[in-house]
């Protein structure tokens, strides 16, 4: 019955069964296994597992049950022990096929293909139906690049349970021509496989077939411009009546209905993205690359983390979009800063504005999702990060893809390890921004100078019928660029070089060219003898001689040269004069022809230009040496000292609105105006970040980044706010963005503290050793160093370091008391604790007790700590009665009611209740320190508090199975043991678990689907007293570093504490027992996993 409600959705009642079958039947492997599918689909990974495992320790050769666990651990990426499992499955069961193909499938996935192919026939050997082994063999097929077998096989997947083609309309397709019906295609259920199939369906239009397209709402709009459909509809919603459907196809059967293979896919791109759907990217000056970011999708086991990406934005040149669509898409927000990462999810509605934004971008880095799907079909270059065990289509052994040429492939080289496939397309982006900025550099200077701004010139006033005169051509650079953009012949060139060699030259290039033609002459108002030389002489070749001197040829009119060609002569003539020092002898020259565009360099001093005027042409030049954008009037000599290219328009003739390429990079003035803007902005956040403007001062930091991307100055201070808003890495980015452009010791030392929280201990090193190198001295570098040394485990190089800067640098003494306490030196370590940031005592004019006999005064105690320091340092409130003290002891009240019959207490007063007049008064951290410590600070009975005496301890059931209390949400805060990691517990059948949480942590029961595995004692201790009675009844506490482990502990109650590898004075490093309770254990993780 459960399972049928499973099955059907009604998930709530399958629940309410199970809870019965664990309460009637809970040794039955069958139970667990049931509740483990429930799980399973609740997305309870953890649980679902110790259900599994639960039900092999009840029954260790049960097959479902390993075959389930089997499964299970392959899902979760576990492929070695699915392996172990399934082969213990198979020993069992060896005649069930569907074993050997989910065997095989683990070893496919740990890239072990000829294995996995043997498993595969064995399979099919048992049973040539085994749909599982058949789907096993096409995914092998797509991974070895055997499309075409791979084909058939997937037909498969139409008999799997649950599943079958749809009802549609019409019949199945099967390749053949229609009459004058439509073939309606209809997309299944993964977007990615859809943009990556799609591009078959132009091909199936080339046959001449009408087709309909059927696919997710999401996808309608960007696919309607697709070649060959003639109608899409949203496949959640009726097909329309008016649609004449005569057959229909799944889009996966296309391959196989076109006969496809490896070696006949269609190319790139098929998909682009609709005009109005692409909005432009606003870009810093100096940005290069516009790179996209998607790292999630819908399958968690292949995600990046977000965080592990921000490092990208520390590479010079590159602007950083998130284009995440899946439930990770606050990541970009909630992680990082617009100025690191922009966020573009919240512009996303559908594919088609995803499409325009990639259309926008240079490149795009994704994890296995639909965003890189669509900027492959889009044929945007993609670098692709994918997992150990990634998807079939993906093949092995390649970092190319054959689905899509301008994509390559990052893999991960053991599962889970994601660093060094970052590190690789870190690398990679570095290498292309470079790239790309030289690209830049190179596009900037082509377009600078005067050939450029004459190449602009004769691009946008030479038209169709015009003759082009092009005089001392030169390497004929000007004419060939005229023919290549008329091939057609509709633009002639009259190409006049005065050198012959160089004639002849021009002559051979332009071989070919009917429409050009070469002239070797030097033009002049009239025959004059000069000297050519190749070579230009202070920018001339063509000199004039005396008569009587040796000269290599005399100048010739241009009218002259026209007279001999009639044809040419008779279009419109566009002139450039290149032949320098001779522009007002050419122009005499010409006589009756009246050019409609002349090009010519002007130089101060030169008539030429007052010439052109007089004939009645307007004059025209760039503002800049750059031939880009509008051109202004040329006014002679009172605005341009130096030589210029000047465009003269005969009248009636205007310029063009732009000139050159339709975008140019931004110039180095534009960029060295966008780094003082920056400046400017940062000096403006400095100053509202002084008067206390925090607002104001995000706001003006962010339009610097804006603008500059690594401001210096910008980046150091939106760094600080980062890591006080507890974005880590975000800060790490931001830090090392400064330090790129200015290596300032202050910035590596916040970068060093940074990276050390982030648990990057070598990167941290460098950090601080770049500060430390510009400033030896500086006590709060060394303080830093000193925590380093701490976390890595370095106690007695940092002890040193604090004894340094002990009086120097404020924490530093109570920094050094924790490593004291924690290498034993309690002593010493308890005498600095005196220097522990405390708050504000409840009795301030009580005078403070220093150690001396108290001869029966009353001592106010106060708690200046947290509850599982109070209850670690309640052992010496007992020792005060030895100094003659009546102890009130003043605390929070979940702490009251504990320490109500502690000897030697005479009063507990908790919350907010009046105090009571007293002599002295102390803290309880203070104890050890006054009371002086004896030899060993373990409690020699084992346990120092107990119950109060009028509590006994709680009552739980007994059947005969160890009872186990967990407890989690300790300290340090988000680095603790979770929930999750301690279910595996709930496999053994002889331990029944039970929570020490408080009613927030309780949640985590039911969030975790737990509530089968671990009990909520009801009802719920109201304070650490009754807390304290139900540990007793309990066998053995297991959990984080909480009150309720010290607790546990205090009590003489066995109390296992799983601990981060961080420091803590309390437990002490390197060590698995403690100096504080006999009864406790310390379980410390190791390296990165769980």
């Amino acid at each position: 019955m459960a399972e049928a409600l499973r099955q059907i959705g009604r998930v709530d009642e399958a629940h309410a069964i199970h809870d019965l079958l664990l309460h009637e039947r809970p040794d039955s492997p069958y139970t667990w296994c049931g509740l483990a599918r429930l799980l399973n689909d609740e997305v309870h990974a953890e649980a679902a597992e110790a259900c599994l495992r639960r039900a092999l320790a009840l029954a260790p050769a049960h097959v479902p049950a390993l075959a389930a666990l089997a499964r299970h651990l392959a899902r979760q990426r576990d492929h070695l022990g699915a392996i172990d499992v399934f082969h213990d499955t198979v020993s069992i069961a060896p005649d069930d096929p569907a074993h050997h193909a989910g065997l095989a499938q683990s070893l496919m996935a740990l890239g072990r293909l000829d294995e996995a192919a043997e498993w595969l026939d064995r399979a099919l050997a048992l049973d040539d139906e085994c749909v599982e082994a058949r789907l096993a063999r096409a995914d092998l097929a797509v991974m070895s690049g055997r499309l075409a077998d791979s084909w058939h096989d997937g037909e498969w997947r139409w008999h799997r349970p649950g599943t079958g083609r749809p009802t549609l309309p019409g019949r199945p397709w099967d390749g053949e021509p229609l009459s004058d019906g439509v073939l309606l295609i209809h997309a299944e259920d993964s977007r990615s496989d859809t943009l990556r199939l799609i591009r078959f369906v132009p091909l199936v239009a080339e046959r001449g077939v009408r087709v309909a397209l059927a696919v997710p709402p999401a996808l309608a709009l960007l696919l309607g411009s697709l070649d060959g459909v003639e109608r899409v509809v949203a496949d959640n919603r009726p097909l329309p009546d008016d649609l004449g459907v005569e057959a229909f196809a799944a889009l996966p059967d296309l391959p196989r209905l076109l006969g496809l293979t490896l070696a006949n896919l269609p190319g790139t791109p098929w998909l682009q993205a609709p005009a109005r759907r692409r909005r432009p990217i606003l870009a810093p000056p100096e940005a290069v690359l516009r790179i996209g970011l998607a790292w999630a999708g819908n399958d968690p086991a292949a995600a990046i983390p977000f965080p592990l990406l921000l490092p990208l934005a520390e590479i010079p040149g590159v602007v950083l979009f998130a284009l995440e669509l899946s439930c990770d898409s606050t990541a970009a927000a909630t992680l990082a800063d617009p100025s690191l990462v922009t966020d573009f999810s919240p512009t996303v509605t559908n594919f088609a504005d995803l499409a325009g934004r990639i259309a926008e971008l240079d490149l795009v880095i994704a994890g296995d999702c639909a965003t890189a799907h669509l900027a492959g079909a889009m044929n945007k270059p993609v670098l692709l990060m994918l997992p150990f065990d990634c998807h079939p289509r993906w093949m092995r052994g390649t970092d190319r893809s054959p689905w899509y040429p301008a994509m390559r492939l990052f893999r991960q080289l053991e599962t889970g390890g994601w660093q060094p496939v970052i590190d690789a397309v870190r690398a990679e982006l570095g290498r292309l921004a470079v790239q790309a900025a030289e690209a830049r550099d190179a596009e900037r200077r082509a377009a600078g100078g005067p050939s450029a701004i004459q190449a602009a010139f004769l691009a946008a006033h030479l038209v169709a019928g015009d003759l082009l005169i092009d005089v001392e051509a030169g390497d004929g650079g000007f004419a060939a660029a005229a023919l290549a953009a008329h091939p057609d012949g509709a633009v002639r060139v009259l190409a006049i070089e005065p050198h012959p060699a160089t004639a002849e030259a021009l002559r051979a290039g332009l071989d070919g060219a009917p429409a050009a033609e070469v002239v070797t002459a030097a033009l002049g108002r009239d025959e004059r003898p000069v000297l050519v030389a190749k070579t230009a002489r202070r920018s001339r070749r063509v000199f004039a001689l005396p008569d009587g001197i040796p000269a290599t040829g005399r100048t010739i009119r241009l009218d002259a040269v026209l007279a001999d060609r009639p044809e040419p002569a008779s279009r419109r003539l566009v002139l450039r004069l290149g032949q320098t020092g001779w522009e007002s002898a050419v122009l005499d020259g010409l006589g009756d022809y009246r050019p409609a565009v002349i090009i010519f360099q002007h130089r101060p001093a030169t008539a030429i230009a007052q010439s052109v005027i007089e004939a009645g042409f307007s004059l025209w030049c760039f503002a800049t040496t750059t031939a880009f954008g509008a051109v202004v009037p040329f006014d002679g000599e009172a605005c341009y000292g130096t030589p210029r290219i000047v465009l003269a328009l005969a009248a009636g003739l205007k310029p063009a609105a732009h000139y050159g390429p339709p975008h140019l990079p931004p110039s180095p003035e534009e960029v060295a105006e966008a780094r003082a803007d920056a400046d400017r902005l940062t000096d403006e956040a400095l100053a509202h970040q002084g008067a206390r403007r925090l607002g104001e001062a995000a706001d003006a930091y962010a339009r610097a980044l804006m603008r500059d991307p690594f401001a210096a100055g910008a980046n150091a201070n939106k760094g600080v706010m980062m890591h006080m808003a507890g974005r880590r890495e975000a800060a790490a980015a931001c830090y090392r963005r400064a330090l790129t452009r200015t290596p300032t010791a202050s910035v590596a030392a916040n970068l060093a503290t940074a990276l050390r929280e982030l648990r990057r201990h070598d990167e941290a090193d460098t950090a601080i050793a770049q500060a430390l190198a510009q400033e030896p001295d500086n006590a709060d570098f060394l303080y830093d160093l000193a925590l380093l040394r701490r976390d890595q485990g370095r106690l007695t190089e940092a002890a040193e370091l604090l004894r340094r800067i002990q009086t120097s640098r404020p924490g530093a003494a109570w920094t050094l008391a924790q490593i004291l306490v924690a290498t034993g030196d309690l002593t010493a370590g308890f005498d600095l604790f005196r220097y522990r940031p405390n708050p504000p005592p409840p009795a301030p004019e009580i005078p403070v007790w220093q150690g001396d006999d108290l001869l029966a005064r009353s001592l106010l105690v106060h708690q200046n700590c947290d509850l599982a320091d109070a209850v670690l340092l309640a052992r010496f409130l007992p020792r005060i009665a030895g100094h003659g003290g009546l102890v009130t002891m003043v605390c929070q009240p979940d702490l009251a009611p504990l320490l109500q019959d502690l000897h030697g207490v005479e009063q507990v007063v908790g919350g907010d209740d009046p105090i009571p007049p007293c002599d002295l008064c102390t803290t309880m951290t203070d104890l050890p320190r006054l009371l002086g410590l004896p030899t060993s600070v373990r409690p020699a009975g084992g346990a120092y508090l107990s119950l109060p005496d009028h509590m006994r301890p709680r009552r739980l059931p007994r059947d005969g199975r160890l009872r186990v209390g967990l407890t989690w949400g300790g300290r340090p805060a988000g680095r603790d043991c979770p929930l999750t990691e301690m279910l595996a517990l709930a496999s053994d059948p002889d331990l029944a678990l039970s929570a020490l949480v408080d009613e927030d942590l309780a949640a985590h029961i039911e969030a975790f689907g737990a509530h089968g595995l671990v009990e909520l004692i009801t009802p719920p201790p109201l304070d650490l007293a009754e807390t304290a009675a139900i540990i007793a009844a309990l066998d053995v506490v297991v959990g984080g570093d909480t009150v309720e482990l010290h607790l546990a502990a205090a009590l003489g109650k066995p109390a296992w504490v799983l601990l981060p590898d961080t420091f803590t004075w309390r437990w002490p490093h390197r060590r698995d027992d403690s100096p504080w309770y006999p009864s406790a254990r310390a379980f410390r993780h190791r390296g990165t996993g769980g």
